[in-house]
């Protein structure tokens, strides 16, 4: 997989997933009506998915650092970044 677009398409789906397991986390702490060892076992789950894709987010990371070889195109995919990140 060396296709930038491709590995930020990929990464960006691995992005959502992780997005969903935090908020999935979330309700399973907030959720009263769950007896605490379904809640150890379901937490211990969603927190190994979410671990998952970390790695996931990682190695998509740097293969698509690893096509970047300007450092003006680095600078510029960065800037696109952080004005994605503040809009």
């Amino acid at each position: 997989m060396g296709d930038r677009s491709l590995l930020i398409k990929s990464r960006r789906g691995v992005r959502g997933v992780a997005t969903r397991n935090v908020n999935r986390l979330k309700q399973i702490i907030d959720d009263e009506a769950i007896v605490l060892p379904r809640k150890i076992h379901d937490l211990k789950q969603r927190l190994a998915d979410l671990n998952h894709c970390v790695m996931k987010l990682e190695d998509l990371d740097q293969q698509i650092y690893d096509t970047l070889t300007d450092d003006t195109e680095l600078e510029n995919e960065m800037d696109a970044v952080e004005q994605g990140n503040y809009a």
